[in-house]
């Protein structure tokens, strides 16, 4: 799968998350994040997390990756205007 196509699929896992915190007040588990996905491997899941964990949308604590403010935070004026 090309860089591209790789990171679009990135954004929209993203995307769905960000609906899922603001429906549901939290992010989904692993297991409801591969119902939400439409994937069945675990490691898809975890390759997904790391790369939010690398890009700061989620931090790290203990067993969980409870979102940043670069997730769920409201946008600045500035980040508004793009």
């Amino acid at each position: 799968m090309s860089k591209e196509k790789n990171d679009g699929l990135y954004m929209q896992r993203v995307d769905q998350l960000k609906k899922f915190y603001f429906n549901e007040d939290r992010l989904p588990s692993i297991i409801e994040m591969r119902s939400l996905f439409h994937v069945s491997s675990q490691s898809a899941v975890q390759s997904f997390l790391m790369r939010m964990l690398d890009d700061g949308l989620v931090r790290k604590d203990g067993k969980s990756y409870p979102p940043t403010d670069e997730l769920v935070g409201i946008p600045s004026w500035d980040d508004a205007r793009g």
